[in-house]
Parts: structure tokens; sequence; C-alpha cells
């Protein structure tokens, strides 16, 4: 298993910019590095997850909540959070 980082997830709230956020992301990392969370079925497909499943994940964005603040979580995994308001 490779060593897993702390990926960047990305608060999105509506009407912040969050899409032109994505897009930069979108277009400077590949698809396997983008963990994406918006739609229902997204969702449903990420309700559960695991480490293997995200050790290549650079990037986390949706409108999700954190699971933890002290430290920052989701999906009980540790990383770095970002967003605007």
């Amino acid at each position: 298993m490779k060593k897993f980082s702390k990926p960047l997830f990305f608060l999105h709230i509506p009407r912040t910019g969050g899409t032109t956020v994505d897009s930069i992301f979108f277009n400077n990392l590949n698809e396997k590095q983008i963990l994406k969370v918006y739609t229902n079925k997204e969702y449903e497909k990420y309700k559960y997850i695991n480490r293997n499943s995200i050790c290549d994940i650079k990037y986390i964005t949706g409108h999700l909540l954190l699971t933890s603040y002290n430290p920052l979580k989701i999906y009980d995994f540790e990383v770095n959070v970002f967003t605007f308001l």
C-alpha cells in the first residue's frame, strides 16, 4: 500500500465560486486522485469508504461536512481543509 498522505478537502458552500475551484483541480489532477460527492448516487457510493479506497486521493470535494474538527477528518481520515465564504 502506498504511503497515505492527507488529501485536500474542499468544503464546497454553494454560490461561493466552488465550481471554479473544482475545475482547477479537475484540470490538474487525474480522475483517480479526486473524490467528488455531490449527487445522491455519489453519496450512496461513498457512504462508507476505507483507507485502501482513498490512498491515492489528493482532492475531496462536495457539499460534505467534516466528521471531526479536532483533528480535521472526513470519512474518519485526516484531511487538510479549505473553503470560501
